[in-house]
């Protein structure tokens, strides 16, 4: 498994977990014009959508380095996928196209 696609699935899951807290804030917010009972459905949402965006931009790490590489890939990339531009990761150089040895760890 490459890097990239190690960097790729975790910012995956994390992208469907925010995005699909978007669509329960929202609901929440449309619905929640009708009274309280929906803002139990919002405020979770918004803090899961936070959570979720706060991983994706500042504790997605380089498998390799552990370094934020979080904001990099994110910035110029689709939500679901790395952008093929990114080649490197930041701090430590090593290629994101290059295999990774998981010393047993796996991917968490």
């Amino acid at each position: 498994m490459t890097v990239r696609e190690v960097i790729a699935r975790r910012k995956r899951k994390a992208s469907i977990v925010t995005y699909s807290e978007v669509v329960l804030l929202v609901l929440g917010m449309i619905l929640g014009a009708g009274g309280p009972p929906w803002l139990m459905v919002a405020i979770p949402g918004f803090v899961v959508f936070l959570a979720g965006t706060l991983y994706l931009l500042f504790f997605l790490r380089c498998p390799a380095c552990a370094g934020a590489i979080g904001y990099t890939v994110s910035y110029s990339s689709s939500p679901f996928s790395i952008s093929r531009k990114i080649r490197f990761c930041p701090f430590c150089g090593i290629a994101l196209d290059s295999e990774l040895e998981m010393n047993g760890r796996g991917d968490r």
